[in-house]
């Protein structure tokens, strides 16, 4: 093998090389943007469901609070009539 042809192996081998890097990096992007969007719309679905949750909080804050002044007012009621006896 003359240093010619052995010189022609060498840029093939080269360029096939850089081929398969190109494509590699291709996918590697492909697959980082892929993770990037799935995260995105995971930590979009935690806000929302944060969102839902603090709702869901308030509206049990709410009847809680209704709840407690009603047992006030019966308390209040109860030891009205327990004083009348």
């Amino acid at each position: 093998m003359t240093t010619d042809e052995k010189l022609d192996l060498l840029i093939k081998e080269i360029s096939n090389m850089e081929s398969s890097l190109t494509t590699q990096i291709s996918e590697i992007k492909a697959s980082q943007l892929r993770m990037e969007t799935d995260t995105s719309l995971k930590i979009n679905a935690l806000y929302d469901a944060k969102d839902s949750q603090y709702d869901v909080n308030e509206r049990i804050y709410n009847s809680l609070n209704r709840i407690e002044r009603k047992l006030d007012r019966i308390d209040l009621k109860v030891t009205s009539h327990d004083a009348k006896r």
